[in-house]
């Protein structure tokens, strides 16, 4: 699966959004950038969730969310927040009651650098 590609104007509104502080994944400032996440990685993972594989045809936006496979509440991995090959999309189950800040999967080899 091919990872999205950040644009000028998302990594100009991630720092905007980073210097403002605060619930950062909340800043108005990325609202397009989460909203262009979540359109490539529905089509990248045929309309899935990226752990059970739920299809999610027909379904409302909300019923998906980007989810951040490092953990963005993890301080170890906050600075993978904005990583597309950090991002996927999930359903809230898996998102919110599975997942959660599990990083036993997570190998000491693992090579993921930020890209801005």
């Amino acid at each position: 699966m091919q990872a999205y590609r950040l644009t000028q104007e998302d990594i100009s509104n991630i720092q905007i959004a980073i210097r403002e502080g605060g619930k950062i994944w909340s800043s108005p400032h990325i609202a397009g950038f989460k909203r262009s996440i979540k359109d490539y990685y529905r089509v990248q993972q045929n309309e899935q969730c990226c752990y059970c594989k739920r299809v999610t045809v027909g379904e409302f936006r909300m019923v998906l969310d980007i989810e951040h496979i490092l953990p963005k509440g993890n301080q170890a991995y906050r600075k993978y927040m904005f990583e597309p090959k950090n991002l996927s999309i999930a359903c809230k189950r898996c998102n919110m009651k599975i997942k959660k800040q599990d990083v036993s999967f997570v190998s000491q080899n693992s090579n993921l650098t930020p890209n801005f």
